[in-house]
């Protein structure tokens, strides 16, 4: 079976939301997309951290220079979605957070 792009996406998505869910943490989509895919954060105390998602099949991935403008922003890669998918993460979250 292959996807499109947007089905692979969706994938990653819900595979990172489980992870961040399953670490105890809050998750929420932005109504627009500003270079930012999803916050996780705590409530008590409040802690929120913007995050960039890129997902794919394989393993490869690049790194567009306009996300640089975004401060605090956690760029997460998800491979294989298909399988759970498996994150990436290219600079730690903010405080105690973590993503396996």
């Amino acid at each position: 079976m292959t996807l499109d792009k947007q089905q692979v996406e969706c994938l990653a998505r819900a595979a990172l939301t489980a992870a961040l869910t399953a670490d105890g943490l809050e998750v929420a989509r932005p109504e627009r997309d500003a270079g930012i895919d999803l916050l996780a954060y705590t409530i008590n105390p409040l802690r929120v951290a913007p995050i960039q998602m890129k997902a794919a099949t394989v393993t490869g991935w690049s790194i567009d220079r306009k996300y640089g403008q975004v401060d605090g922003l956690v760029m997460v890669y998800v491979e294989r979605p298909l399988l759970g998918g498996r994150g990436v993460l290219r600079d730690d979250l903010p405080g105690s957070f973590r993503c396996r």
